[in-house]
């Protein structure tokens, strides 16, 4: 989870400078959340590579007229306090805050539109709000 938290306050730390690239170290969970990132068009894209033996991302932010598209980022989810939320739970948050939620489930890293739509449930990582 550290290198998953850290991966999240790099790009947050990026985007605000309005850093185009970034580089990070990732684990497989921060792979799969960067090609989630990926497919619904929040980064541009990233390449992976070994540093010392320890994998890195390269990570190209995504900017619409010089703004950011992700302007925030909340963690949810600490090693020390992971909460799993049942399908009726999501119904509930998602018509009060308009957010993007990426969480981990047994069918992978979903959204939680995703997750509505298939009717299961999951950890909630992060909001991209």
């Amino acid at each position: 989870m550290k290198i998953f938290n850290n991966m999240l306050s790099s790009i947050i730390n990026a985007s605000n400078l309005r850093k185009k690239r970034i580089d990070i170290k990732v684990n497989k969970l921060c792979i799969k959340i960067l090609k989630k990132l990926r497919k619904l068009n929040y980064i541009d894209f990233f390449k992976i590579y070994h540093l010392k033996n320890q994998p890195m991302a390269c990570v190209n932010l995504r900017y619409i007229k010089s703004i950011s598209v992700i302007s925030k980022i909340k963690v949810l989810s600490i090693s020390s306090n992971v909460k799993h939320y049942r399908y009726k739970d999501i119904c509930g948050i998602n018509n009060i805050y308009p957010f993007l939620g990426i969480l981990l489930t047994s069918r992978g890293i979903l959204t939680h539109i995703e997750c509505l739509k298939k009717k299961t449930g999951g950890i909630f990582l992060f909001l991209i709000l």
